[in-house]
């Protein structure tokens, strides 16, 4: 559509780089190929792609074994696992390996290096494996149905404390003929009818959280629905609406059915331990998983404050990443330098621009590696993977990124001076541990390459992913490595890129050849899409575990209410024989503690278990964290009595006079 106008192209002939191909397929609307983010535009045949390389590797590109970014795609044959494709095909490149030491001598015996192939999903955002992102998600969902669990469990609590008060009115009814079965059909439409009014009101309150996090959800480029409008959310709400109906009404029929004529004569025997185990049962519930989510909540917090204060070894802070885009027939290598050089003059020419340098790849977007080859280190490869980044004198300026020791790239490092190179400290203290690395040289690519003099050394920086991992970067100047023109650029702007940036590409893209054509995006957009997992896991799980003790904390208080109204004559009885009120509040906050004491412990021992599944989704934070554990446990424990203390108050100050009188 784009460049033929959406005419039959089959047989048309299409110049890419240097390649003119002919079409012979349009693939389908969609179809990304193997692609997490933008399409490509063409899918080449390999080998067409290495015959046109026009350097010394296409000779190899055929036969040689180290084609290390190469990746294969497989297809399992129908009835087999993935741990057998795994075995089968690690069995294979084992079996290969030999082929790889006689390209590369340095490389170890297939023993030592113990070759496996890893299979996994072509796609991550889609599975079958699940991403950091979605795994987030399914925890969220899981706690959101905790919370409902809690919800149902507290109004159920509250549904038994009623039909206990009202069991001589039910007895009554069932002397007058009317069948328990309709009488627990009665509490069940009760159930139905909060359960729907609860389904509606969570309707209205998600549409208004997802208007409320509209632009949270669009910076991180999450999928916005609406609620009222999506078939599946009305459908799970629905299902969910049916759920906590038949939860609701549960043990309210069990007490329904247990009635009989003993309530007309007073409190049937068992009636009243009946109903207290139940509301301990219940409340040690909500208890239990009030802690839990309360940990949970802890941990994701903790990650994201660590996310968020953790050094990225730069600062993409007002940092501009401008990609640009070849048409066919550019790739001239002179053109194509002089294009760079004068692309970077516009950009350090522009008011808005602090500094710019120019990139072979940007940190979370792309990444480039190759072979070292270390004259003191056998094997240096085998200690990485090494990525490097060929870049201009003002890169670090313009990262914000410090050298530790020795200096930066200069403007003098060009072609036909010596060349050199700056090292990241984990590369440093891998490959040259307990010296120092500066005037150390090393090889890139082949042992025939000219060696680089390490003449400064940067802080580590994340290229890749937050997760911890070897940080082995380096950078080298990108005249000195004429195997790459540059992707573009990296610019320092005097002003956030909201409103310098547009400015900014505009007046690059004036500056380039008819064909041509730039994408500027801030470098925080692509930091934040990586800490998406923990900036929607810990605000939404820490709103879910204070929603989950402030339901806990009404029930509790519900709860002790309807106990101490119950008890009213036994705590006038006590008052008159001489309590005072300090042992009337202690007694009964002393029995609430214990209710929530019996769902603490148990709520501490699902967490701990939980760990194993934890721990990949939080960043340095322990999923055992035992700060999150006693603060999680300390605050259900002061919401415990925070709840009973009101109401074990106001039974303390009541005069017995007025309690007997009253019964």
């Amino acid at each position: 559509r784009a460049t033929f106008g959406g005419r039959d192209v089959v047989g048309q002939v299409l110049k890419v780089g240097d390649i003119h191909a002919t079409i012979v397929g349009v693939a389908p609307e969609g179809f990304d190929g193997l692609n997490d983010g933008r399409p490509p535009a063409v899918f080449l045949p390999i080998t067409t792609y290495a015959a046109s390389t026009g350097t010394t590797d296409s000779r190899t590109y055929f036969s040689a074994y180290k084609w290390g970014w190469v990746q294969l795609l497989v297809r399992r044959a129908q009835g087999i696992d993935v741990a057998t494709a795994t075995a089968d095909t690690s069995r294979i490149f084992r079996d290969s390996w030999p082929r790889l030491v006689a390209d590369n001598s340095n490389m170890p015996s297939a023993e030592a290096a113990d070759p496996r192939a890893v299979l996994s999903a072509v796609r991550t955002g889609a599975g079958p494996t699940a991403g950091r992102e979605a795994r987030t998600a399914l925890w969220l969902l899981g706690l959101a149905g905790a919370v409902l669990v809690i919800g149902c469990a507290n109004v159920a609590n509250l549904s038994v404390s009623r039909s206990l008060a009202r069991r001589r009115d039910v007895v009554v009814r069932l002397a007058l003929g009317i069948s328990a079965r309709r009488l627990v059909i009665g509490t069940y439409a009760e159930a139905a009818l909060l359960a729907v009014a609860g389904g509606v009101g969570a309707l209205a309150v998600a549409q208004w959280t997802r208007m409320a996090l509209a632009p949270t959800l669009r910076s991180l480029r999450l999928l916005e629905l609406s609620v009222f409008t999506d078939g599946r959310t009305l459908l799970v709400t629905a299902v969910l609406t049916c759920v906590s109906a038949l939860l609701i009404g549960w043990l309210p029929s069990i007490f329904l059915r247990r009635a009989n004529v003993h309530a007309l004569r007073g409190p049937s025997p068992g009636a009243g331990v009946d109903g207290h185990r139940a509301r301990v049962l219940l409340l040690a519930t909500q208890a239990m998983l009030s802690v839990s989510l309360l940990i949970g909540a802890g941990l994701f917090v903790r990650s994201l404050i660590a996310v968020q204060f953790s050094s990225l070894g730069f600062e993409p802070n007002r940092v501009l990443v401008v990609t640009r885009h070849i048409p066919p027939g550019g790739s001239d290598a002179v053109q194509q330098a002089t294009l760079r050089r004068q692309l970077l003059d516009t950009a350090v020419a522009l008011p808005d621009v602090e500094s710019a340098a120019w990139m072979s790849s940007a940190p979370f977007i792309s990444t480039s590696s190759t072979d070292i080859h270390v004259a003191e280190v056998p094997n240096a490869t085998a200690m990485g993977p090494f990525t490097f980044q060929a870049t201009t004198a003002d890169y670090f300026k313009t990262m914000g990124t410090r050298i530790v020791r020795g200096r930066g790239l200069h403007h003098d490092d060009i072609s036909g001076t010596p060349v050199v190179a700056v090292v990241s400290e984990s590369m440093a203290r891998t490959l040259w541990p307990g010296r120092d690395a500066v005037g150390q040289c090393f090889r890139m690519r082949t042992l025939d390459s000219p060696c680089r003099t390490i003449v400064g050394i940067a802080e580590d920086i994340v290229q890749t992913e937050l997760a911890e991992g070897p940080r082995l970067h380096y950078y080298v100047p990108i005249e000195q490595y004429p195997r790459t023109f540059g992707n573009g650029l990296l610019i320092k702007l005097r002003a956030e890129p909201a409103r310098a940036g547009e400015n900014v590409r505009a007046a690059l893209q004036r500056a380039l050849p008819a064909g041509y054509y730039l994408v500027a995006q801030p470098l925080t957009d692509t930091v934040v899409d990586r800490q998406a997992s923990w900036r929607i896991g810990g605000p939404v799980l820490t709103a879910f575990g204070v929603l989950a003790l402030v339901v806990a904390g009404v029930g509790l208080f519900g709860s002790v209410s309807y106990e101490i109204a119950q008890r009213s004559r036994e705590w006038a009885i006590r008052v008159a024989l001489g309590a005072d009120r300090r042992t009337i509040v202690t007694l009964i906050v002393g029995r609430s503690l214990t209710a929530v004491l019996i769902g603490v412990v148990p709520g501490l021992l699902i967490a701990a278990a939980a760990s194993r599944w934890i721990q990949p989704l939080l960043y340095r934070t322990s999923a055992l964290d035992p700060l999150s554990f006693t603060v999680a446990a300390l605050l259900m424990l002061f919401v415990a009595v925070a709840a009973s203390a009101w109401p074990a108050l106001t039974a303390a100050r009541t005069h017995p006079t007025t309690a007997l009188r009253g019964d």
